[in-house]
């Protein structure tokens, strides 16, 4: 399951770390870049619902199965990409993958691993999206400068196979029970969780898309630093919230409410989005800082939310209910990217962008506070 998460997403540390060479490989400018992703997650959002409901039809396995093929198809089809516009239509592909990993992965805990461990399980199998950048910024920028920007994503597409493979050969089927009762998940739509969880994740999904796109380029074009330093930065981000997402989802398991953690990774994040701002004036030093922060707030908020989702619902509809709080994360995600590139150019400067995120981050957390006190009202 966690290495289902890390390559799922592998084509967001790809498009973020290689940024520079794919702007000046591919001819393009920030905003368009922004677009990859930004379509990237706009067709995982879309695809979320559906894929919720195939989890819970055909069982997580099978559909995990899918995601693993749909990623490294998408990921291949970028390192063969030599326009704009194959570049966009590979970055469909690979949305199917990112909407098929969670909902898929969270059927999966749902329905194999008992109530008490979920929250452990949860924090390991999620901390594979920031797995996932952590490797990308320490590996993709060496493998670009040794052998290739367009080899060494292909070797990514390669591990997708593999995991493709292992699915299908070691994951037990699930058994499924079939039901005459009429699916909930228009009443769990309707229900005031997942209005607040799906509203968290649209505010924080769309900053965290932010910072980890553009990350890597801001270190190079505003602070100074090589690729090789650039890509560490993002790669301490990735480890710190693979750490953190592990400990927030496990400390949060047995919680009364999942609102109060949520706010306080809220304002981590407004603390990290500030750093990063602040690096061109300060120096390299609070970039690091930054990294952490928001390996701790913006990259681990989603490890409990998803928690939340799965134990706010019966384990038999957990793909369902996964697939509508995921349809708020990947609807952020992909306006994120896009609207930060804009700013950028259209200003030409990072100031008002970053500033931009801070703003995001702080809704979050009043869109936390909210829920903990409309659910003791």
């Amino acid at each position: 399951m966690t290495a289902g998460m890390v390559l799922a997403i592998f084509s967001a540390p790809i498009v973020s770390v290689l940024a520079s060479f794919l702007i000046e490989d591919l001819g393009i400018d920030r905003t368009q870049l922004g677009w990859v992703l930004s379509i990237y997650a706009g067709v995982g959002a879309v695809g979320s619902p559906l894929a919720g409901r195939l989890s819970d039809t055909l069982g997580g396995r099978l559909v995990l199965a899918g995601a693993f093929a749909a990623a490294g198809a998408g990921i291949l089809g970028i390192a063969l990409a030599r326009s704009y516009g194959w570049l966009l239509g590979m970055a469909v592909v690979s949305g199917i993958a990112w909407a098929s990993a969670n909902p898929s992965t969270n059927k999966l805990v749902a329905s194999q691993i008992p109530r008490g461990r979920q929250g452990v399980i949860m924090g390991v199998k999620q901390s594979g999206v920031q797995l996932g950048f952590f490797l990308g910024g320490a590996l993709l920028p060496l493998g670009a400068l040794t052998i290739g920007w367009r080899p060494t994503a292909a070797l990514a597409a390669a591990a997708c196979g593999i995991g493709l493979v292992a699915t299908l050969l070691f994951l037990p089927p699930e058994a499924r029970a079939p039901s005459r009762r009429t699916p909930p998940e228009h009443a769990y739509r309707r229900s005031p969780s997942a209005r607040w969880l799906a509203s968290y994740a649209f505010l924080m999904g769309a900053g965290m898309a932010a910072v980890s796109t553009y990350l890597p380029l801001f270190a190079q074009e505003s602070v100074g630093l090589t690729p090789g330093s650039a890509g560490a930065v993002a790669s301490l981000a990735g480890l710190t919230g693979v750490v953190s997402r592990i400990l927030w989802s496990r400390g949060t398991e047995h919680a009364g409410h999942h609102g109060a953690p949520l706010a306080a990774m809220s304002l981590a994040s407004v603390v990290a989005a500030l750093a990063i701002w602040s690096a061109s004036e300060v120096g390299p030093w609070i970039l690091w800082v930054g990294a952490v922060a928001a390996g701790a707030g913006a990259f681990a908020w989603n490890a409990v939310v998803m928690l939340a989702a799965v134990t706010g619902a019966e384990a038999r509809h957990a793909g369902r209910a996964s697939g509508v709080v995921h349809l708020g994360f990947l609807s952020g995600l992909a306006l994120g990217p896009v609207s930060f590139g804009f700013v950028v150019d259209s200003t030409g400067t990072y100031a008002w962008a970053w500033g931009a995120v801070s703003v995001v981050f702080a809704l979050g957390a009043l869109v936390a506070g909210a829920w903990v006190r409309a659910s003791r009202g």
